[in-house]
């Protein structure tokens, strides 16, 4: 009753725009609420058990859908702990593959440096420049890019 008195007021504030308008939906609500409730008194008389199973059927299907829903939502709580300990282990294996680069990069240079030592020590022609090169020389005077 609580509800469809709320219910009746929000309508009646959204639709009705005269005071006529109000009370001609009011008296609507009021109809259908007390046929509503015959209805139900009507069906009470004629068979009683069978109101009496389909209202605690009703009861048993609402209590069933949010005991099921208490079971979805601890099964998406496990599941999204497992997937922020999957995250976590990703991080870590990012930063260990980010501090592999770096020491990849490290070498890289250190390789670059002493190829420039030996190219300068064998007194070559051909001038290299390995300071800001992305390619590696592979000893035969061609330079193969890093991939």
């Amino acid at each position: 009753a609580l509800f469809t008195m709320y219910v009746s007021v929000i309508y009646n504030m959204a639709i009705a725009t005269t005071n006529s308008e109000v009370i001609m939906n009011s008296v609507i609500i009021l109809f259908i609420t007390d046929t509503d409730e015959q209805v139900f008194d009507v069906l009470m008389v004629i068979n009683e058990r069978w109101v009496a199973s389909m209202s605690r059927k009703m009861y048993d299907d609402k209590r069933d859908d949010e005991e099921g829903n208490d079971e979805r939502f601890q099964d998406l709580r496990n599941k999204n702990s497992r997937l922020q300990g999957e995250v976590d282990e990703l991080r870590d294996q990012n930063s260990e593959l980010q501090g592999e680069v770096s020491e990849l990069r490290n070498a890289i240079k250190s390789i670059r440096q002493e190829m420039m030592h030996i190219n300068k020590r064998m007194g070559s022609g051909e001038s290299h420049t390995w300071e800001n090169d992305d390619t590696l020389f592979d000893g035969n005077e061609e330079k193969t890019p890093i991939s």
